[in-house]
C-alpha cells in the first residue's frame, strides 16, 4: 500500500469516527427520551376534528435538566404527519408564544393528555405511509419526544374519513412534493376525494422562531450541489421504481416496509459506488449506516427493494416494470445511471 493511500484510508477512519461521535451526541437526547419518563405538557387545536387539520405543541422536561419544545401538524383526514419541528433549550414562555400566536389565528388551543398526544403522532405517522406521503424530514427524531419509536400498529381509528373516503385538502403543489409515487394514480383512487386549492396550504410549517433544531454534522455540508434538473432526474426515477416496488409487495401478500424509500434511495446510492473507484465503496456505505437512526431498518426495507431487482434476468424487463416500457429516451436515461 503507498503511502499516500495509507493517509487517505487514516484520514477516511478519522471522519468516519468524528461523523459517529456527533451522531451518538445528537441523537442521544432523543434516545433517552423515549425511555425515561419526564414531565411533558401537550396542547392541540380544539377543533381538529371537525376541521382535519391538527396543530399539536409540546414542550417537554429534558433528563438532566432543560426543555424541548415539539411541534407536530396533521392532517387526518389523508397525508397524516405533515410537519415535524422543534427546538432545544427553551423555555415555558416559548410554548405560551405559540399558544399565544395560535389564538392570535383564531385557533382555540386546549391542553391534551401525554398519552393521547403519542396515539396521535404515531396514528398520524402510520397513515401517511400507508397512503403513499413521505414524512417530514427526520420525523423519527421529533416522534421520540412524545415517546414514539414504532407506528406500525398504531391506531387509525382515531382519525375518522369524511363521508368514508380520505379528504385530500391542499394545493397540488404539495401534493407533488410530498406524495412518493404518481400523482394522477393518487388522484384516480376511488377510496379519495379532494379538495384541490390553487393558493397556499392550511397550516404551517417550520417558522423563524423555533427553527428545526440542527445538527452539527449538518454545518458541514458544503452550499454547492448537483444541478437542480439532475436532482428531478433522479427523483422521477426513484418515484417509479418505488412505486413498482410497492406494487409488487402487495401483489404478492407482502407489507411495504415503512422506510421502503430510505431502502430503494441506498440501493440507488450503492448503483452509483458501483462506477466508483474500489475500496470507496464500502466506507461511503458505512457511513450512511452509521448516520441513519435505525440501520437494520434501513437495511430490511433495502432488502425488500433488492429482491424485486432480482427477479429480473435482463435490464429490460426491469426498465419496463419501473414504467419506461415503450419509451426510448426514459430507457436511454434510467440504463445511463
Amino acid at each position: 500500500m503507498s503511502r499516500q493511500n495509507k493517509k487517505e484510508r487514516q484520514r477516511l477512519k478519522r471522519k468516519r469516527k468524528q461523523m459517529q461521535l456527533r451522531k451518538e451526541r445528537n441523537a442521544s437526547i432523543f434516545k433517552k427520551l423515549a425511555h425515561v419518563d419526564t414531565p411533558m405538557k401537550c396542547h392541540i387545536n380544539a377543533t381538529w376534528r371537525q376541521t382535519g387539520m391538527a396543530e399539536l405543541l409540546v414542550l417537554r422536561d429534558l433528563p438532566g435538566g432543560g426543555r424541548i419544545f415539539a411541534a407536530y401538524l396533521i392532517d387526518a383526514w389523508c397525508s397524516g404527519l405533515k410537519d415535524a419541528f422543534g427546538r432545544m433549550n427553551v423555555t415555558s414562555d416559548d410554548l405560551d408564544h405559540h399558544l399565544e400566536q395560535a389564538d392570535g389565528r383564531g385557533l382555540a388551543m386546549t391542553p391534551i393528555a401525554p398519552d393521547a398526544a403519542r396515539e396521535l403522532v404515531a396514528a398520524a405517522m402510520r397513515l401517511s405511509v400507508q397512503n403513499g406521503f413521505r414524512l417530514p424530514h427526520r420525523a423519527d427524531r421529533w416522534a421520540c419526544v412524545v415517546d414514539v419509536t414504532s407506528y406500525a400498529d398504531a391506531d387509525l381509528s382515531l382519525f375518522e374519513k369524511p363521508g368514508g373516503k380520505y379528504r385530500y385538502v391542499g394545493t397540488m403543489q404539495d401534493l407533488r412534493k410530498r406524495l412518493i409515487g404518481s400523482v394522477d394514480d393518487f388522484l384516480s383512487r376511488s377510496d379519495v376525494e379532494f379538495v384541490i386549492s390553487e393558493g397556499p396550504g392550511g397550516g404551517w410549517e417550520a417558522d423563524d422562531d423555533f427553527a428545526e433544531f440542527e445538527d452539527e454534522e449538518d454545518d458541514d455540508a458544503e452550499d454547492s450541489g448537483p444541478p437542480p434538473e439532475f436532482v428531478q432526474m433522479i427523483n422521477d426515477i426513484a418515484d417509479r421504481g418505488l412505486r413498482a416496488v410497492r406494487k409488487w409487495l402487495v401483489e404478492n401478500g407482502r407489507t411495504p416496509h415503512p422506510r421502503l424509500r430510505d431502502g430503494f434511495d441506498l440501493v440507488l446510492m450503492a448503483s452509483f459506488l458501483g462506477m466508483a473507484p474500489d475500496g470507496e465503496n464500502s466506507t461511503l456505505l458505512s457511513e450512511k449506516f452509521a448516520q441513519d437512526d435505525d440501520p437494520d431498518a434501513l437495511m430490511a426495507a433495502a432488502e425488500q427493494v433488492d429482491e424485486f431487482i432480482n427477479q429480473f434476468d435482463t435490464p429490460q424487463r426491469f426498465l419496463e416494470a419501473m414504467g419506461f416500457e415503450g419509451d426510448e429516451g426514459d430507457q436511454e436515461e434510467a440504463a445511463t445511471l
